[in-house]
């Protein structure tokens, strides 16, 4: 497996009063011109670019297809190689506030910190300024990447290997599952309200091994049939799942999903690789801007 990735935390100070615990939640778009911007591109699109590969933005996340139909066919479209995990914001007297968010680059993103830092603080230019940010080890040491002052410290990016966290995993009977923000997996167009651990890992599975694939350059050599019969085995022993609408406002961003905890038991071993990576890239809809976050307890 050889996929890598980098852990930046962001340091931002709130220059007023922010009254939506979500604001971040709802910087998609802002995020993306942002991010042309800070690669000089003047285009609202790639439709009709004739720049192609020559484009950061065309080979960091344009999202292109497999052009291998097997692999497309298993793999489908790319995820992008990114994902944010967001502060909530307390609805007070926040001026002066700082929060922490971390982003996760990966695979050929990693090297282009940069202007991901560059474009995040853009976007949020309107109510938050970057204070500094930082570059965590598997220890979770920092070591500063940026400071307050712009000024860049690129021998200080650390790489995390996804082979050596899938080696790392602590093999227990139960694992407890805690979603942060709102998971939203769909069936059939549909929302699901439950979640079984089949259910759960079988994105999972999907999720990670596409990862892998476009930005890893690689194929998981996992039996994934077998994997998805024996997660039909394992137990939900105890959940207080439920279902979740978080809103920016009435007729504006809007975030459905699954929230809460739930404990699985039985026959975890080979799950736990895809277990301990997803902390760090999210699951389902919209899991690269912060949905679909959770931790293992």
């Amino acid at each position: 497996m050889a996929l890598t990735f980098a852990k930046i935390i962001l340091t931002l100070r709130l220059q007023k009063n922010v009254r939506s615990p979500y604001i971040f939640f709802n910087l998609k778009n802002r995020f993306d011109s942002a991010f042309r911007r800070s690669i000089d591109c003047g285009r609202s699109s790639c439709s009709g670019c004739r720049n192609g590969e020559d484009c950061l933005y065309d080979r960091i996340l344009s999202q292109s297809l497999a052009v291998d139909p097997a692999a497309l066919k298993r793999y489908q479209k790319p995820s992008f190689p990114f994902v944010f995990h967001f502060p909530i914001i307390h609805p007070s007297s926040n001026r002066g506030t700082s929060f922490e968010l971390e982003m996760v680059l990966i695979g050929p993103a990693a090297e282009h910190y940069r202007h991901f830092i560059e474009a995040f603080s853009a976007a949020c230019v309107d109510f938050a300024v970057p204070v500094k940010a930082e570059s965590v080890d598997y220890q979770g040491n920092r070591y500063l990447l940026m400071e307050h002052r712009g000024e860049m410290h690129q021998d200080h990016l650390f790489l995390f290997s996804a082979e050596e966290i899938s080696r790392s995993r602590q093999v227990s009977e139960c694992v407890l599952v805690r979603f942060i923000t709102p998971l939203l997996l769909l069936r059939q167009g549909h929302p699901l309200h439950e979640l079984s651990f089949s259910t759960f890992i079988r994105a999972l599975f999907r999720r990670v091994s596409s990862l892998v694939y476009y930005y890893g350059g690689d194929e998981m050599d996992c039996d994934f049939k077998l994997l998805a019969e024996r997660s039909c085995l394992v137990a939900t022993l105890e959940s207080n799942l439920a279902w979740a609408e978080w809103e920016d406002g009435p007729a504006a961003w809007r975030l459905g999903g699954i929230i809460g905890r739930v404990v699985f038991s039985g026959g975890l071993d080979s799950f736990y690789p895809f277990l301990l990576l997803g902390q760090y890239f999210n699951l389902g809809k919209s899991a690269s801007f912060g949905h679909g976050q959770y931790l293992l307890d």
